[in-house]
């Protein structure tokens, strides 16, 4: 599709779901391979852009986005913001199983992926803790469904970053109000 096909439907995802781009309780997990690992060798750029939502009712959710673009990647230059090239994305990437390693406090419920660009929802049949994921072309966003424990530690605790809001920091000379 044309780019401006393509931002047009990233704007629809991006609003429909928005929950899973702007929501300020998202939390990054800077460790994912604590939870979840790709079974084989893989392209995608995954292990930067894993989320996990907010529990509600003894849910959450981990939000992976699985990104398929070339690692050698040249900045196009002013022109590319302004949509004025011409774009071509690589094969779509083999279908990889993720294997998940929850904590005894999370269970895997199920799952699904979401293809931003069409707004198109896939179930996905989760099997032994495997969770397969289709070939992707640009951009796919598997969404993990979570069933966790009262008082359960986010994972996000457990494999994000370090806390540092509020957080006192060791060997500061200067006093902060």
């Amino acid at each position: 599709p044309a780019f401006g096909e393509n931002l047009m439907g990233l704007l629809r995802y991006a609003t429909r779901y928005s929950r899973y781009c702007y929501d300020e309780t998202l939390r990054r997990l800077a460790r994912p391979e604590g939870v979840l690992q790709p079974a084989a060798e893989t392209t995608l750029w995954w292990d930067q852009f894993v989320y996990e939502t907010a529990v509600e009712n003894g849910t959450a959710r981990l939000i992976v986005n699985l990104i398929n673009l070339p690692r050698d990647g040249v900045w196009l230059g002013e022109s590319a913001l302004a949509g004025q090239f011409d774009y071509t994305t690589p094969e779509a990437t083999p279908a990889v199983d993720f294997t998940m390693n929850l904590p005894p406090t999370h269970t895997l419920r199920g799952a699904h992926i979401i293809d931003p660009f069409t707004l198109d929802v896939t179930e996905i049949a989760v099997r032994d803790h495997r969770v397969p994921v289709p070939p992707v072309k640009l951009w796919n966003v598997l969404v993990l469904d979570l069933d966790v424990k009262d008082q359960a530690p986010t994972l996000a605790s457990a494999f994000g970053p370090p806390r540092t809001l509020g957080v006192p920091r060791k060997g500061l000379a200067v006093e902060r109000s």
